[in-house]
């Protein structure tokens, strides 16, 4: 009978790793599609009124971007810059994101309309293309986690009996 509880608790515990590991592969993928409409978001406001980012980003309706500590910065008066660079470790951005974004921040505001509308422009091009590679890499990560997972927990499970 213990054998049978333990049998359990271990595949209890193979499914709850795998529903840890795809919903943090999910908060990745809809943090950088938030910050992806953010750029978008940005690109669009340069070409027409040209507000500062807290005013701007009252009218940004993206609950994966609200919800972020790096949101109520910007809201709050804070540059992008120093929000996104405060708020850097606390985010689940796909690999290399960071990279794009800390760019993309990095001069916001010091240059031109026409050259921070271009930065935004190719740091939004970049992002876009790491999203498209990351979304098709996320369905073979999950597979792969599935069935390591599962055929690590088979082979416990056969181990005991």
């Amino acid at each position: 009978m213990l054998r049978y509880i333990g049998i359990i608790c271990i595949f209890m515990f193979a499914f709850y790793a795998i529903f840890c590991f795809e919903r943090y592969q999910k908060a990745r993928l809809l943090q950088g599609e938030a910050f992806l409409l953010l750029l978008k978001f940005l690109r669009s406001e340069l070409e027409g009124c040209g507000r500062p980012p807290s005013e701007c980003l009252r009218d940004l309706q993206c609950d994966a971007l609200c919800r972020t500590a790096f949101f109520e910065a910007v809201l709050g008066g804070a540059s992008l810059k120093e929000a996104y660079s405060a708020q850097r470790g606390r985010l689940s951005l796909p690999q290399g994101m960071d990279a794009i974004l800390e760019r993309a921040f990095s001069a916001f505001g010091r240059g031109g309309r026409k050259e921070e509308c271009r930065r935004i422009s190719e740091a939004s091009e970049q992002a876009e293309a790491l999203l498209l590679s990351e979304r098709g890499e996320h369905t073979r990560r999950l597979t792969l986690c599935r069935t390591l997972t599962t055929a690590a927990a088979m082979g416990i499970v056969i181990l005991l009996l």
